[in-house]
Order: structure tokens, then sequence, then C-alpha cells
């Protein structure tokens, strides 16, 4: 089964769709919880210039389900709070990500 593969450190089977999962299903503050982790980790190495984050809202068109920032009702998400606070904390102006 091509979807199988082997994670060598652990050398169990796997699912490639095992790697969707972090630490449980995906909900929306699951979703704020790994922003901001990953965020952290991004903004803390001096060789990173920029971040860009695809998905902005659930409304639209978009590339993973329910990544996006806003929902469908384009309201914000926890992971959008999320980032927000990340930005105050970092010093970034607002005009680079609206805020309420």
């Amino acid at each position: 089964d091509s979807s199988h593969s082997h994670n060598y450190c652990s050398l169990r089977p796997w699912r490639a769709s095992d790697a969707g999962f972090w630490h449980g299903p995906w909900t929306p503050m699951r979703q704020a919880e790994f922003l901001d982790g990953f965020y952290r980790v991004l903004m803390g190495n001096p060789a990173v210039t920029g971040i860009t984050y695809w998905d902005f809202s659930d409304a639209n068109g978009h590339f993973f389900t329910h990544a996006g920032l806003l929902d469908t009702q384009n309201q914000p998400k926890p992971a959008y709070e999320a980032l927000l606070r990340l930005k105050r904390e970092a010093g970034i102006p607002d005009s680079i990500l609206p805020g309420r």
C-alpha cells in the first residue's frame, strides 16, 4: 500500500495521514496552539525574515480544509487571535496585520 511508509525513529508502520493529527483531531483551539508554537520557532530564528500565511479565510477556496484564520462567516478564529498576540509581543505594527 503506497500510503504506508516507515517511521525510522520508532520503526513502526505509519500512514501518511498520521501526520495530519497534531496531538489529536484538528480543532480551532488546536490550530491556535500549533500556530503559536510554530510561529514562535520561526520568529526566534534570525534567518527567517518573513512569514506568509495561506488560506486567510475558510469562506474562500483554500488549500487545507479549515486552515483559515477566519471562519466561514469571516469571523476571527482562535488562531487569528493567537497571531495578533504574537504580533503585539514582537512589536510588529498594526499595518502589517490589521487587528480588532
